[in-house]
């Protein structure tokens, strides 16, 4: 695995980490009626997408068993079609498709889990 992927890894689980904490406690009615809250999960999605993108091939290819396709489709939907998503397909991604993915990525060897749930990782300033 190269360094690069360990690090879109990690970005992917945080983010699967982040849509938990945001949804924890909240229905799909909370997830229609709270604007704030739908662009947090877009957002963390749009990520997901983004990151599962930037992989590796070989590290995608040796992993056929995780839906890349769908992760990068999502994130292109969400982007350009930002209206056409419907809740109850995004719904069914937070409780269905998500669990699934944070379980077969955290038994990859070598993948970092992230033990803190940030949006951005601070940069240091030079010093």
């Amino acid at each position: 695995m190269f360094q690069s992927d360990e690090k879109r890894l990690s970005d992917i689980l945080r983010q699967v980490n982040n849509i938990f904490t945001f949804m924890k406690g909240k229905t799909k009615k909370n997830l229609e009626e709270d604007l704030l809250l739908e662009y947090g999960i877009n957002r963390a999605l749009g990520i997901i997408g983004e990151a599962a993108g930037k992989l590796s091939k070989e590290f995608k290819d040796a992993h056929p068993d995780i839906s890349w396709g769908d992760m990068i489709g999502l994130r292109n939907r969400i982007i350009h079609d930002y209206d056409g998503l419907d809740f109850d397909i995004l719904y069914n991604i937070i409780k269905k498709m998500l669990p699934d993915l944070r379980n077969k990525l955290k038994s990859i060897p070598g993948v970092n889990v992230p033990t803190k749930n940030v949006l951005v990782k601070k940069k240091r300033s030079p010093s």
